[in-house]
């Protein structure tokens, strides 16, 4: 069983690494990963957050609060 502060960890670093993507990367891979990424949903600490995969790479593609 995982340890709570491992996961918040764990799901801080995939958020972190997402939004780097996103923001690092070329708008034409960007859009591929929105329209043809697989999606994710997290819901963590009040916030909904949909991460797109393309190519084995994290994209933050929206964050919403609950």
């Amino acid at each position: 069983m995982k340890h709570l502060a491992d996961e918040h960890a764990e799901i801080g670093r995939l958020v972190l690494a997402a939004n780097l993507n996103f923001k690092i990367r070329p708008l034409r891979t960007i859009l591929a990963a929105f329209l043809f990424g697989r999606r994710e949903r997290i819901e963590h600490l009040g916030r909904r957050f949909s991460i797109a995969h393309w190519r084995g790479l994290p994209y933050l593609m929206s964050i919403r609060e609950l």
